[in-house]
């Protein structure tokens, strides 16, 4: 594959903002985890999220390695997560509310979990274990205290638009 100079590339994706944690949504997963698998397991289970700042992202030394210049770059603070909107604004019951977050963390999470699993496990028990896990997950999401640190969950979006030059 080839890549043609001027081209223009468009980048969008999660970004990391100062003060904008999800720490709330990973101690709560890596919580369910330790109460469900074995401490092997709890080894191999993980989840691999690094969001980048704006500056990481168009570090001038990685982009002139690459052959490309920025043209414009921002990131956008979104709101808080719909699930949680909904649940303050009424418009969802708390349980509502934990039930499409653990589906949305289970979407991502899942995967790297059934790998986490013991090999020499049956398949039925490794269900089991998965449905344990995220209805842990779902009962410590519910709690006052991940109600709480929701306040400070926001998701933010990069934008870059680069120029091969």
């Amino acid at each position: 594959m080839s890549s043609l100079l001027g081209g223009v590339l468009l980048c969008v994706g999660p970004a990391y903002v100062e003060g904008h944690s999800n720490t709330v949504l990973h101690q709560n997963l890596y919580n369910a985890a330790v109460s469900v698998l074995n401490s092997e397991e709890v080894l191999n289970f993980n989840s691999s999220t690094y969001l980048r700042t704006l500056e990481e992202l168009i570090d001038k030394n990685t982009l002139e390695q690459t052959n490309f210049e920025v043209i414009g770059a921002d990131i956008t603070e979104n709101q808080q997560p719909p699930f949680y909107i909904d649940f303050k604004q009424g418009k969802i019951t708390l349980n509502e509310y934990g039930i499409k977050y653990t589906g949305f963390v289970r979407s991502w999470s899942e995967t790297s979990l059934i790998n986490a699993l013991d090999i020499n496990r049956d398949e039925e028990n490794k269900v089991k274990i998965i449905e344990e896990l995220y209805k842990k997950f779902e009962k410590q999401f519910k709690t006052i205290e991940s109600l709480k640190l929701m306040e400070s969950y926001r998701t933010n979006s990069h934008f870059i638009i680069l120029r091969k030059i």
